[in-house]
C-alpha cells in the first residue's frame, strides 16, 4: 500500500476516535512528522507514515526523539495495524537515535 493510502487509512481512523489531526505538508519544516495529532486526553502525537520499503530519514528520527524527550508520543508506522497496536500498548522509546522499534 502506498504511503498516500496508508495515511489516508491512518488520518480516517483517528478522527473516527475523536482524535484532531493535522496532515502537514505546506506547513511543515524538512523532518517533521507526516501527521501531528492530539487524542481525546489531550495527548499529543507526531506520526511518520512510510510504505514498508522505507524508513525515516536521520531528521526525522531527531525529531521524533525530540517530541519524546519533552513527554510527546512519536512513532514511525507502515500500516493502521501498527499504529493501533501503539495506541494501544504505548509507543516503545526512541534511544540515541536507536530505533528500538519498527521503523
Amino acid at each position: 500500500m502506498s504511503e498516500k493510502l496508508i495515511q489516508t487509512e491512518i488520518i480516517k481512523y483517528l478522527q473516527s476516535l475523536g482524535w484532531k489531526v493535522i496532515k502537514t505538508v505546506v506547513l511543515s519544516k524538512s523532518g517533521d512528522a507526516d501527521l501531528i495529532c492530539c487524542d481525546t486526553k489531550g495527548m499529543f502525537w507526531a506520526i511518520e507514515v512510510k510504505d514498508l520499503k522505507e524508513k525515516p530519514r536521520p531528521l526525522q528520527i531527531t525529531k521524533l526523539l525530540e517530541t519524546q524527550r519533552i513527554g510527546g508520543n512519536a512513532c514511525s508506522v507502515s500500516s493502521l495495524k501498527q499504529l493501533k497496536g501503539y495506541i494501544s500498548n504505548g509507543v516503545p522509546y526512541i534511544e540515541d537515535k536507536k530505533i528500538i522499534f519498527s521503523l
